[in-house]
């Protein structure tokens, strides 16, 4: 078989010493930097904080990936504070959740047109409140998680959390399911393959209540745990689930061989689950990770609460990389939600909430680590095209005649890294959909030949 093949990004682990970081932002004594991870959108990025502004309750931002251009869009008032999560960007809209308030949200990208959706109060506990997570988007219809209220307990414990969905017009909420005693409290968000939804929730403690994985359909039907965390491996995971092919990739923030956490992998089916950080037996270099994983390639990025760190999806090749290490590093504590990386195909964007910066009041910055490299090789730039590109409905790729594409593979992956789509492809003209995919915005395509080696990265851009 002829193969052919050309300029790539591809991730390798190597020094830590190469990274680079560089503080692109520093939050001032009237802002903080939230619990909220940023959103690479229309060529910016976007969060929010739950300080400053004009009612000091908090606000959303945008900034250039650069640094620079930092502008606040819209200043939250204290009956709708405390933002958390991750601001979903769909076709010039961001949508959001705050966990003050209880308010579903949304907001043009010029800062215009704020609009509550849904309030969740505890005067009506069966629908929810106290919303941790972000939303996802499949069509018109929005999918999150409340951490308290439902139908199990309301009146006595204030409920375990539920799963919900509602239309981005704000009509038809309805909740999909609640959390039963000894599940319930999920941190994170969900994640969406297909008509599945995943999840966590994050009790902690041990015998099999130590924190859960599930899946449920789209509808609300079919609810099933995959796996029950038991302390040893794992306990009280508070982030989100990351895909890449029929593997889920999650982190727990207690539990494990060091009791500081574990980094794990499962089926999407409940089988396999295997944990990939057991063998570091009491490192003082991870403790404590909160937020989620972002994959890129085959590695997986992370938070702790001292440090960023990667590791291989096989459980291989883990390193870290301690802010006090750059002249311009940031410190970290009290991470959550916001552990979670940000992935424009040339670099990391994060968020460090409170502390550290030049005012120790939380910094946005860039992290460059050294395992970003180009490789080259023979293939033709024209040998592969993917076009429309903006695209709205889907896109056609089309390779060239010499290349026999038996046994290929396209994935496309959003900006935290998880794989949206995955199909085989076997033919010299393909039409990709994409109505499955969550939301507009940037994503990437990446083409694998039939030994899995990854051929080509594009950027696309979803209107």
């Amino acid at each position: 078989m002829m193969k052919k093949y050309f300029l790539i990004l591809t991730i390798l682990i190597t020094s830590l010493s190469n990274a680079q970081f560089t503080n692109l932002h520093n939050f001032s004594a009237v802002g903080s930097g939230g619990y909220s991870s940023l959103t690479f959108a229309n060529g910016l990025l976007y969060g929010t904080t739950n300080i400053g502004g004009t009612n000091n309750a908090g606000y959303v931002y945008s900034i250039n990936p650069n640094g620079t251009g930092f502008t606040i869009l819209h200043s939250f008032t204290e009956t709708y504070s405390f933002p958390c999560g991750s601001l979903l960007y769909d076709n010039g809209i961001l949508y959001g959740m705050s966990s003050q308030g209880d308010g579903i949200y949304k907001l043009n990208i010029d800062g215009t047109g704020y609009t509550v959706l849904h309030l969740f109060t505890y005067q009506n506990p069966l629908d929810g409140n106290n919303p941790q997570g972000s939303l996802v988007i499949s069509g018109n219809t929005l999918y999150g998680m409340t951490r308290k209220g439902g139908a199990v307990y309301a009146d006595i414990l204030g409920g375990e959390g539920t799963i919900f969905k509602i239309n981005t017009d704000g009509s038809n909420f309805n909740i999909l399911h609640s959390f039963n005693l000894g599940e319930e409290n999920p941190y994170g968000s969900l994640l969406m393959d297909g008509n599945f939804l995943y999840g966590m929730t994050s009790t902690y403690g041990s015998n099999n209540n130590a924190g859960k994985i599930f899946k449920i359909n789209k509808d609300g039907t079919g609810y099933t745990i995959l796996h029950n965390f038991n302390y040893t491996n794992g306990s009280k995971p508070n982030g989100t689930l990351v895909l890449g092919g029929n593997t889920l990739y999650g982190m727990t923030a207690l539990g494990g061989a060091t009791g500081k956490g574990n980094i794990f992998k499962i089926n999407t089916d409940g089988t396999g689950f295997q944990s990939l950080f057991s063998e570091l037996n009491g490192s003082t270099n991870y403790t404590w990770s909160y937020g989620s994983l972002v994959l890129v390639g085959n590695v997986l990025y992370g938070k702790s609460n001292v440090n960023l760190y990667s590791i291989n999806t096989d459980g291989t090749g883990y390193q870290w990389y301690n802010w006090s290490q750059y002249g311009t590093a940031p410190q970290s504590y009290d991470i959550q939600e916001n552990g979670t990386l940000t992935y424009d195909g040339s670099a990391l964007y994060g968020v460090n909430n409170r502390y550290g910066g030049t005012l120790d009041r939380g910094v946005i910055y860039k992290f460059t680590p050294a395992n970003l490299s180009i490789e080259t090789n023979n293939l033709s730039n024209n040998s592969i095209k993917i076009y429309p590109n903006p695209a709205t409905d889907c896109i056609t790729i089309d390779f060239d005649n010499q290349i026999n594409v038996s046994g290929w593979n396209v994935k496309i992956i959003n900006t935290i890294g998880q794989e949206v789509f995955n199909q085989n492809i076997n033919q010299q003209q393909n039409i990709v959909p994409f109505n499955n995919l969550n939301g507009t915005g940037i994503y990437f395509v990446r083409i694998y030949d039939d030994s899995n080696k990854l051929i080509d990265t594009k950027k696309i851009i979803l209107k």
